[in-house]
């Protein structure tokens, strides 16, 4: 689902099932602050695997890159996740990505926590 964001979710979803529910297309947005969630029509958040919150389309462009290689940050960082605890290799298995805002550093201060 890469290149989703908040101007074309529901063109690139239109053909995608829920994994809950098995209804086709049946996505809606939410908001949680600053960030805009994928819901399905069942309510259930967050029905794409892969997919924990959109770009917003105003903010494409602005996308700031990481300053370290991710494994490199996930190394120095413990290599595991803050929000969970697993692994990067255990998160791998489960076919969850890894981003640089899982670490301990990034989770509580962002890019300035680096």
């Amino acid at each position: 689902m890469d290149g989703l964001h908040t101007g074309n979710y529901r063109e690139l979803l239109a053909n995608v099932t829920c994994g809950h529910c098995g209804r086709v297309g049946a996505f809606t947005t939410f908001c949680r602050g600053d960030h805009t969630g994928i819901a399905c029509t069942c309510g259930l958040e967050h029905p794409i695997k892969g997919v924990m919150w959109l770009r917003k389309e105003e903010n494409l462009d602005k996308r700031s890159k990481p300053p370290e290689p991710l494994r490199q940050t996930w190394i120095r960082c413990g290599d595991y996740c803050y929000g969970c605890g697993l692994t990067r290799d255990e998160l791998a298995d489960l076919g969850i990505g890894c981003d640089q805002h899982h670490t301990r550093p990034y989770a509580e201060a962002g890019h300035a926590g680096r």
